[in-house]
Order: structure tokens, then sequence, then C-alpha cells
């Protein structure tokens, strides 16, 4: 016996089998949202917000760090070609993604595009987690924190309550 979709008729929700109707179940009214909800949504925003720019610094310090531990060892005299084949694909990764989420979390913050940020967040944390382990993974955390607050958004569809 199979089940099809859901109709609406008359103001209740029947669900159809393939011989007859199965049961009937009021449509639920408008639903107020508790105020906890909507704060916690913007709180994660927020924290989401704050932690992907703390990871940002920490990828652009860690950056830092290892082009000046290669500089040190071109000053050496060392062999560079090892340490360069090393250090320069980490420094460019991490200069690249702080950059990319930097510009994007400031354009797609404003235009309230938090799935996709916090998508994007989720990339360049997995991305960075090989370079700069701990900027990859407050990348991934804010990346979470904008991704559960998108979800939140739009299962009670709250867009115009956050403002």
């Amino acid at each position: 016996m199979d089940i099809f979709p859901l109709r609406r008729l008359s103001g209740k929700n029947i669900f159809f089998s393939s011989s007859n109707v199965i049961g009937v179940a009021p449509v639920i009214p408008q639903q107020k949202i508790p105020v906890s909800v909507i704060q916690t949504a913007r709180y994660f925003l927020k924290a989401g917000e704050v932690v992907t720019r703390v990871a940002v610094l920490f990828s652009i310090v860690f950056a830092i760090y290892q082009a000046l531990r290669l500089a040190h060892s071109v000053l050496r005299g060392s062999p560079i070609w090892q340490d360069a084949a090393e250090i320069l694909p980490m420094v460019t990764l991490n200069l690249i993604s702080a950059g990319t989420i930097s510009i994007v979390l400031d354009k797609w913050y404003r235009e309230s595009r938090f799935k996709s940020l916090g998508l994007l967040d989720l990339l360049v944390g997995a991305i960075t987690l090989i370079s700069a382990p701990l900027a990859g993974v407050l990348f991934i955390a804010g990346g979470l924190l904008f991704y559960v607050a998108a979800e939140t958004i739009a299962i009670f569809r709250i867009e115009e309550k956050l403002g």
C-alpha cells in the first residue's frame, strides 16, 4: 500500500493511499516563534562571524610565520628547494583562503546568505586544516555556526525578525 504525497483539501491535510483515505490531520495555524529561537539564531550568526574573523587572523599569522621561517632558511644558506616546496604551498593556501573568506564574509553577511557562507567556511576550514590546524578548526566551527543559524532561519522563517 503506497502513500501518495500530502494533499491540502478544505483546510485539512489528507493522506491518500491507492485504495482510500488513510487519515485526516488538521492544518496547524501559523505559530508564534519563540523569542529564544530568534535570539539563538542571532547569537549563532554573531558567533560564526567572530570565530571566522579570528580564524582569518590565525591563518594570516601562520602564513607570515611560515614565510619568515622560509626567509630564515634562505638567509642561513641551507638547501632551499626542499623547504620552499614544503612551505610555499602552505603559505599560498593560507593567504588565499583567508583573503577569500574575508571578502566573502563581508559581502554575503550583509546579503544574509548564511548557508552559502557556512558551506564556504567549511570548505576553507578543510583546506586550511592541513597547513594551519588551529585556523582550520576555527573555520570549521564558524562554518557550522553559520550553517546551523541558516537552517534555523529557514525552518522557522524568521528572516524579517532578525533585523
